[in-house]
């Protein structure tokens, strides 16, 4: 819609709202016929995108109302799996953006989600730091291996091929923690989201060697 393309047949069949119902919106310009929670995230994406037309502005909004909604939800059913679960991931994206806007030197400071364990204090401070002080930073934080490994291999090779490998790594680990749960959904939703991060290594791999990346670089990804 922002950019002005044609919507083409891209839709999955498999959300709660179907194909029509996104191509309503586009054709009418109107998120009335949406979820709330959805509203939310498309107009806070048109709204950051043409503060400085910044696509990534976008992907910041929806993390943002995807991020909030879950914690809701995680109240709501009074889930403490669920909750420690949506704020590993928060920490996640953070990190992630955190080093993202260090190499870009972008000067944004306002894009970290709200909600999870680390405060965001931390991860402003680390974008006036150099790359081999973010480690320290995050000493006290059950992230430190991730942002000590990942800002080295930024650093050296200014790609983000190692911290998306820790973070999937890190997630992985606390799923694992599922496994002497007999009851409860929580091992059904650790074996979903596993799989699903099983799929995604397979189709990167694919991917991968199909457009004749070095072995190396697939490794540093994986594994």
């Amino acid at each position: 819609m922002l950019t002005g393309k044609s919507l083409g047949k891209d839709y999955s069949e498999d959300g709660n709202l179907s194909a029509e119902v996104f191509e309503e919106v586009f054709a009418q310009e109107s998120t009335k016929v949406l979820p709330a929670h959805i509203q939310q995230a498309v107009d806070q994406a048109v709204l950051g995108y043409y503060q400085d037309k910044d696509i990534r502005r976008v992907d910041y909004a929806i993390d943002a109302v995807q991020a909030e909604y879950n914690l809701n939800r995680a109240r709501k059913l009074g889930s403490v799996f669920l909750s420690g679960l949506f704020k590993i991931q928060i920490d996640l994206t953070n990190i992630r953006t955190m080093l993202r806007l260090k190499l870009t030197g972008a000067e944004q400071r306002n894009v970290f989600l709200e909600g999870g364990f680390i405060a965001l204090e931390r991860f402003r401070t680390a974008l006036d730091l150099g790359y081999e002080a973010l480690g320290p930073l995050f000493f006290v934080t059950p992230y430190h291996r991730i942002v000590e490994a990942g800002a080295a291999y930024v650093a050296s090779s200014k790609s983000f091929l190692r911290v998306e490998q820790q973070c999937d790594e890190h997630l992985a680990g606390f799923l694992k923690t599922t496994g002497q749960i007999i009851t409860g959904p929580q091992p059904i939703i650790a074996y979903l989201l596993m799989k699903e991060n099983e799929i995604r290594t397979v189709r990167l791999i694919l991917t991968a060697k199909k457009n004749s990346l070095d072995t190396k670089l697939i490794l540093d990804r994986i594994a």
